[in-house]
Protein backbone atom coordinates (compact mmCIF):
# COMPACT_ATOMS: atom_id res chain seq x y z
CA UNK A 1 0.00 0.00 0.00
CA UNK A 2 2.81 2.42 0.86
CA UNK A 3 4.48 1.61 -2.47
CA UNK A 4 1.29 2.47 -4.37
CA UNK A 5 0.93 5.77 -2.49
CA UNK A 6 4.55 6.67 -3.28
CA UNK A 7 3.99 5.75 -6.93
CA UNK A 8 0.88 7.95 -7.10
CA UNK A 9 2.74 10.87 -5.51
CA UNK A 10 5.63 10.43 -7.94
CA UNK A 11 3.20 10.37 -10.86
CA UNK A 12 1.50 13.55 -9.66
CA UNK A 13 4.85 15.32 -9.22
CA UNK A 14 5.97 14.36 -12.72
CA UNK A 15 2.65 15.52 -14.18
CA UNK A 16 2.98 18.91 -12.46
CA UNK A 17 6.60 19.26 -13.62
CA UNK A 18 5.58 18.36 -17.18
CA UNK A 19 2.76 20.87 -17.08
CA UNK A 20 5.09 23.62 -15.83
CA UNK A 21 7.78 22.77 -18.38
CA UNK A 22 5.33 23.04 -21.28
CA UNK A 23 5.20 26.82 -20.76
CA UNK A 24 8.98 27.31 -20.92
CA UNK A 25 10.46 28.67 -24.12
CA UNK A 26 14.06 29.03 -22.97
CA UNK A 27 17.05 27.93 -25.02
CA UNK A 28 20.70 27.45 -24.17
CA UNK A 29 23.32 28.04 -26.85
CA UNK A 30 26.75 26.49 -26.43
CA UNK A 31 29.47 27.82 -28.70
CA UNK A 32 32.54 25.60 -29.06
CA UNK A 33 35.02 26.87 -31.66
CA UNK A 34 33.15 26.56 -34.96
CA UNK A 35 30.26 24.52 -33.57
CA UNK A 36 26.98 25.86 -32.26
CA UNK A 37 24.78 23.66 -30.08
CA UNK A 38 21.19 24.73 -29.41
CA UNK A 39 19.58 22.97 -26.44
CA UNK A 40 16.30 23.68 -24.72
CA UNK A 41 16.48 24.86 -21.13
CA UNK A 42 14.45 21.87 -19.99
CA UNK A 43 17.01 19.47 -21.50
CA UNK A 44 19.83 21.26 -19.68
CA UNK A 45 17.98 21.13 -16.35
CA UNK A 46 17.18 17.43 -16.79
CA UNK A 47 20.82 16.75 -17.75
CA UNK A 48 22.10 18.52 -14.64
CA UNK A 49 19.65 16.58 -12.46
CA UNK A 50 20.70 13.26 -14.02
CA UNK A 51 24.38 14.16 -13.59
CA UNK A 52 23.74 14.89 -9.92
CA UNK A 53 21.93 11.55 -9.46
CA UNK A 54 24.75 9.62 -11.14
CA UNK A 55 27.45 11.37 -9.09
CA UNK A 56 25.50 10.86 -5.86
CA UNK A 57 25.00 7.16 -6.61
CA UNK A 58 28.70 6.65 -7.40
CA UNK A 59 29.76 8.41 -4.19
CA UNK A 60 27.32 6.33 -2.10
CA UNK A 61 28.61 3.14 -3.73
CA UNK A 62 32.18 4.16 -2.92
CA UNK A 63 31.35 4.92 0.73
CA UNK A 64 29.23 1.79 1.21
CA UNK A 65 31.94 -0.42 -0.28
CA UNK A 66 34.44 0.92 2.26
CA UNK A 67 32.00 0.36 5.11
CA UNK A 68 31.23 -3.15 3.86
CA UNK A 69 34.93 -4.09 3.84
CA UNK A 70 35.25 -2.76 7.39
CA UNK A 71 32.22 -4.82 8.47
CA UNK A 72 33.76 -7.96 6.95
CA UNK A 73 37.03 -7.38 8.82
CA UNK A 74 35.12 -6.74 12.05
CA UNK A 75 33.05 -9.91 11.60
CA UNK A 76 36.12 -12.02 10.91
CA UNK A 77 37.95 -10.68 13.94
CA UNK A 78 34.98 -11.43 16.23
CA UNK A 79 33.80 -14.79 14.89
CA UNK A 80 36.92 -16.34 13.36
CA UNK A 81 39.67 -16.06 16.02
CA UNK A 82 42.41 -17.93 14.08
CA UNK A 83 42.10 -16.41 10.64
CA UNK A 84 45.02 -18.26 9.05
CA UNK A 85 45.16 -19.21 5.42
CA UNK A 86 46.75 -22.54 4.46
Amino acid sequence: MVFIIKLIILTLITCVIGWLISYGQGHVIILLAQYRIDISLVTVIIGIALLFIVCYTLIRLWVNTGEFLYKIQNFRSKHIPNNKVG
